[in-house]
């Protein structure tokens, strides 16, 4: 039986639950509070009003999609939010929900793929803001990023904020090769090449020398075909910035056509 991913050729979703085990070494080193503390200013810019996220009688209800092992969970918590998560990767729910569900917090992540959210528990639910980390734009092709975009909305209230980043080089990616030492003589190596027949950056991975299948792959969309499918799907643009990380802090300032590293914020229509 073909699955979505399969007819579609992404397959981000099945190489992210074999990666989940070197996901954290690889990128344990992003200052997350920083990265939070950025993204929750330019919510409050965008219109969040702070007493409502700070207030227990208002506590509001954010939603992380494509969470992986909830890096992002506990920095959001400390913004007052009541937070979930939603990952089409079990293993990597498996380690959110180790590292943060307990007593207090039951029952906070859920295994989903938001291109059929539908069928979902965490469709049951309404969000006031919504979160998408880590070029999460980036990891679908154009024609699967409607579907997405409409489910994010069946998941919002109205007048919930999303907030989320891409990436959009002004050059096509040059080919690289990298290795990496992740402990007990292990070594991680990725190959990086321009896929011309998917259109999109693929990364073949090896775990000293044997290829982790499937592949890494990221596909990289106009700001105006972004702004156009969101649009459709009732998301009104409230914010947008070019983001740059500088002497270790992330900075947010005005968006520009040319912008490598876009966040932006939309507003679920009234």
């Amino acid at each position: 039986m073909q699955t979505i991913s399969d007819t579609l050729e992404n397959e981000n979703v099945q190489f992210f639950d074999l990666f989940s085990k070197y996901y954290e070494w690889f990128y344990g080193s992003i200052i997350v509070d920083r990265i939070i503390d950025a993204w929750f200013n330019a919510l409050l810019e965008a219109g969040l009003k702070k007493n409502q996220s700070q207030c227990p009688q208002e506590t509001l209800k954010l939603l992380d999609v494509g969470c992986g092992p909830g890096c992002y969970i506990n920095s959001w918590r400390k913004k007052g939010f009541i937070v979930y998560g939603i990952d089409s990767s079990p293993k990597m729910i498996e380690l959110a929900r180790k590292k943060y569900e307990n007593n207090d917090h039951p029952d906070t992540f859920f295994v989903a793929d938001i291109r059929s959210i539908k069928a979902s528990i965490v469709a049951r639910q309404k969000f006031d803001v919504v979160t998408s980390h880590f070029n999460f734009l980036n990891l679908f092709p154009e024609n699967e990023l409607k579907s997405i975009f409409n489910n994010i909305s069946l998941l919002a209230k109205r007048g919930c904020f999303w907030i989320t980043d891409y990436s959009l080089p002004e050059n096509l990616p040059q080919e690289c090769l990298e290795s990496y030492e992740i402990g007990n003589n292990n070594k991680l190596t990725r190959r990086g090449f321009w896929n011309k027949r998917l259109n999109c950056f693929e990364h073949i991975w090896e775990l000293n020398g044997r290829a982790i299948n499937p592949r890494e792959r990221y596909w990289f969309h106009s700001h105006a075909t972004l702004r156009t499918l969101l649009e459709e799907a009732g998301w009104k643009l409230e914010k947008d910035y070019q983001s740059k990380v500088v002497n270790g802090e992330l900075s947010l300032s005005p968006f520009l056509d040319k912008t490598e590293h876009t966040v932006i914020i939309m507003k679920r229509c009234e």
